[in-house]
């Protein structure tokens, strides 16, 4: 399903939104008391176990928690969880670990811009416009889950609007809509462009722009659940699940041949 995202000029109502977030981030842990074998400075790499910290998770707190994080996503967590030798450790004693926040409405243009918002928590932005070329830049670099100095971003791509409306005076290209049967074909190109959601501008009172009519609004509501879209969010989701299933059977592997090293050597 893509999501849909009504604006106008007095607000901006989002419904419910699909979001690829791969990992709980380290929004707010401080450097604890180190125990042995604990490390003080900054982790390299996006591989590292997080130990004795309180997990908040939006649900429930977990007291004396650990956390496993290979190749940048979560592998373990929980208070039984034994924290792996092939992994660098923070000590996180004294100290509460949070999911990273989600900024659900920016216009950000600059990378600086999303380095300031994770240095204050906010590990994703939800951008509410920008050219395709952003669009598909920031799809790529969250697929390829590499360690970064920037907050996430999902994007709605260019939002559904009119020929003079709100989202065309940016100085990047914006396809527009001039009637209810192109809602369709808008619809299943910004899918294929790889949108997260769809931002649609409808502000029929507006005396600075024009704006989208009723029908074609209603023509792009029906259209934002029709299979192809489906298939699409399914088909991502299935190479996601496919990804994790393969990190958990390295893993396993490699926590089986410790153990068996560890008999032998016994």
């Amino acid at each position: 399903m893509l999501p849909i995202v009504y604006a106008n000029r007095e607000t901006a109502v989002m419904l419910p939104i699909v979001s690829g977030i791969a990992a709980m981030s380290v929004a707010a842990l401080a450097t604890g008391s180190p125990q042995s074998g604990a490390i003080s400075g900054r982790v390299e790499g996006n591989g590292f176990t997080i130990g004795n910290v309180r997990v908040v998770n939006g649900a429930q707190t977990t007291a004396g928690a650990t956390i496993v994080v290979r190749n940048g996503r979560i592998e373990a967590v929980g208070a039984t969880v034994s924290p792996p030798k092939d992994l660098p450790f923070v000590d996180g004693i004294g100290k509460t670990l949070i999911p990273g926040l989600i900024d659900s409405h920016t216009h950000r243009t600059t990378d600086e811009g999303r380095a300031d918002a994770l240095r204050f928590g906010v590990t994703t932005e939800l951008n509410m416009s920008e050219s395709l070329a952003s669009t598909q830049s920031h799809r790529a670099a969250r697929d390829r889950m590499e360690r970064t100095r920037f907050a996430d971003v999902c994007s709605s791509g260019t939002p559904a609007t009119s020929p003079g409306g709100l989202g065309t005076m940016f100085g990047y290209a914006v396809p527009t809509l001039c009637s209810p049967e192109e809602a369709g074909e808008f619809v299943r190109t910004r899918v294929a462009e790889g949108a997260d959601y769809l931002k649609i501008i409808y502000e029929p009172g507006s005396r600075a722009f024009t704006s989208i009519s009723k029908e074609t609004l209603e023509a792009l509501s029906r259209r934002l659940t029709p299979k192809a879209s489906l298939r699409s969010f399914r088909s991502r989701r299935a190479r996601r699940r496919q990804h994790c299933l393969r990190n958990a059977s390295a893993s396993k592997r490699r926590h089986q041949t410790r153990s068996t090293s560890r008999s032998r050597s016994d």
